[in-house]
Protein backbone atom coordinates (compact mmCIF):
# COMPACT_ATOMS: atom_id res chain seq x y z
CA UNK A 1 0.00 0.00 0.00
CA UNK A 2 2.77 2.43 0.96
CA UNK A 3 4.61 1.80 -2.34
CA UNK A 4 1.39 2.38 -4.28
CA UNK A 5 0.76 5.74 -2.59
CA UNK A 6 4.38 6.86 -3.13
CA UNK A 7 4.26 5.77 -6.80
CA UNK A 8 1.00 7.65 -7.28
CA UNK A 9 2.47 10.82 -5.74
CA UNK A 10 5.57 10.65 -7.96
CA UNK A 11 3.38 10.19 -11.04
CA UNK A 12 1.18 13.12 -10.04
CA UNK A 13 4.19 15.40 -9.54
CA UNK A 14 5.72 14.33 -12.88
CA UNK A 15 2.47 15.04 -14.75
CA UNK A 16 2.07 18.42 -13.03
CA UNK A 17 5.61 19.51 -13.89
CA UNK A 18 5.51 18.36 -17.52
CA UNK A 19 2.56 20.66 -18.28
CA UNK A 20 4.57 23.73 -17.25
CA UNK A 21 7.83 22.93 -18.98
CA UNK A 22 7.65 25.41 -21.85
CA UNK A 23 5.56 28.35 -20.65
CA UNK A 24 6.09 30.42 -17.55
CA UNK A 25 3.53 30.67 -14.82
CA UNK A 26 1.41 33.77 -15.26
CA UNK A 27 2.52 36.50 -12.85
CA UNK A 28 2.18 40.25 -13.19
CA UNK A 29 1.71 43.63 -11.57
CA UNK A 30 -0.56 46.00 -13.49
CA UNK A 31 -2.77 49.08 -13.30
CA UNK A 32 -5.46 50.32 -15.68
CA UNK A 33 -5.52 46.71 -16.89
CA UNK A 34 -8.20 45.14 -19.13
CA UNK A 35 -7.84 41.74 -20.78
CA UNK A 36 -9.91 39.01 -22.41
CA UNK A 37 -9.21 35.63 -24.02
CA UNK A 38 -11.61 33.56 -26.13
CA UNK A 39 -10.91 30.71 -28.56
CA UNK A 40 -10.51 33.14 -31.47
CA UNK A 41 -9.38 36.44 -29.90
CA UNK A 42 -7.23 37.68 -27.05
CA UNK A 43 -6.21 41.18 -25.99
CA UNK A 44 -4.94 43.31 -23.15
CA UNK A 45 -4.71 47.06 -22.63
CA UNK A 46 -2.87 48.56 -19.70
CA UNK A 47 -1.59 51.77 -18.20
CA UNK A 48 1.27 50.00 -16.39
CA UNK A 49 2.39 46.34 -16.65
CA UNK A 50 5.32 44.25 -15.45
CA UNK A 51 5.45 40.45 -15.61
CA UNK A 52 3.99 37.88 -17.96
CA UNK A 53 0.50 37.13 -19.28
CA UNK A 54 -0.50 33.93 -21.12
CA UNK A 55 -3.10 33.60 -23.87
CA UNK A 56 -4.50 30.56 -25.71
CA UNK A 57 -6.23 30.54 -29.10
CA UNK A 58 -7.61 27.57 -31.07
CA UNK A 59 -6.35 27.41 -34.65
CA UNK A 60 -7.46 25.16 -37.49
CA UNK A 61 -5.37 24.05 -40.46
CA UNK A 62 -5.81 27.09 -42.72
CA UNK A 63 -6.01 29.79 -40.01
CA UNK A 64 -3.60 32.66 -39.52
CA UNK A 65 -3.22 34.70 -36.35
CA UNK A 66 -3.17 38.46 -36.83
CA UNK A 67 -1.41 40.35 -34.04
CA UNK A 68 -0.82 43.98 -33.15
CA UNK A 69 1.00 45.68 -30.29
CA UNK A 70 2.13 49.11 -29.14
CA UNK A 71 3.83 50.62 -26.10
CA UNK A 72 4.36 54.21 -24.98
CA UNK A 73 7.26 53.29 -22.66
CA UNK A 74 9.35 50.17 -22.09
CA UNK A 75 9.69 46.98 -24.09
CA UNK A 76 8.16 43.51 -24.14
CA UNK A 77 8.61 40.19 -25.91
CA UNK A 78 5.86 37.85 -27.14
CA UNK A 79 6.61 34.14 -27.35
CA UNK A 80 4.68 31.33 -29.02
CA UNK A 81 4.87 27.81 -27.63
CA UNK A 82 6.36 25.22 -29.94
CA UNK A 83 6.85 21.48 -29.57
CA UNK A 84 10.17 21.82 -27.77
CA UNK A 85 9.78 25.04 -25.83
CA UNK A 86 8.92 28.56 -26.84
CA UNK A 87 10.09 30.78 -29.67
CA UNK A 88 10.13 34.56 -29.87
CA UNK A 89 7.31 35.83 -32.08
CA UNK A 90 8.12 39.56 -31.80
CA UNK A 91 9.53 42.32 -29.60
CA UNK A 92 7.77 45.64 -29.17
CA UNK A 93 9.67 48.75 -28.03
CA UNK A 94 8.50 52.16 -26.81
CA UNK A 95 6.88 54.21 -29.59
CA UNK A 96 6.64 51.20 -31.91
CA UNK A 97 3.47 49.85 -33.57
CA UNK A 98 3.55 46.19 -34.58
CA UNK A 99 0.97 44.82 -37.04
CA UNK A 100 1.53 41.42 -38.64
CA UNK A 101 0.35 37.79 -38.77
CA UNK A 102 1.70 34.24 -38.72
CA UNK A 103 0.52 30.73 -39.61
CA UNK A 104 0.36 28.56 -36.48
CA UNK A 105 0.15 24.80 -36.21
CA UNK A 106 -3.39 23.46 -35.79
CA UNK A 107 -4.71 23.12 -32.25
CA UNK A 108 -4.18 25.22 -29.15
CA UNK A 109 -1.76 28.10 -29.73
CA UNK A 110 -0.14 29.31 -26.52
CA UNK A 111 1.21 32.87 -26.48
CA UNK A 112 3.09 34.63 -23.69
CA UNK A 113 3.56 38.42 -23.29
CA UNK A 114 6.65 39.14 -21.15
CA UNK A 115 7.74 42.52 -19.77
CA UNK A 116 10.79 42.15 -17.49
CA UNK A 117 10.66 45.86 -16.65
CA UNK A 118 7.62 48.10 -16.25
CA UNK A 119 5.87 49.08 -19.50
CA UNK A 120 3.40 51.93 -19.85
CA UNK A 121 0.54 52.69 -22.23
CA UNK A 122 0.41 49.29 -23.88
CA UNK A 123 -1.94 47.32 -26.09
CA UNK A 124 -1.58 43.85 -27.56
CA UNK A 125 -4.12 41.76 -29.47
CA UNK A 126 -4.27 38.42 -31.26
CA UNK A 127 -7.09 37.29 -33.54
CA UNK A 128 -7.73 34.17 -35.62
CA UNK A 129 -8.21 34.97 -39.31
CA UNK A 130 -9.94 32.16 -41.14
CA UNK A 131 -8.58 31.59 -44.65
CA UNK A 132 -11.27 30.88 -47.25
Amino acid sequence: MKKTVISFLFALVAISLSGCASMSTQSYSASGFVHNNTDSRAFMDFNRFKGNMNFTLEAEGSDRIHYSASLEEGSAVVYVKSGDGKEELFTVEAGEDIDSSFKPESGDVHLEFVADDTCRGGKVSFEIEEEL
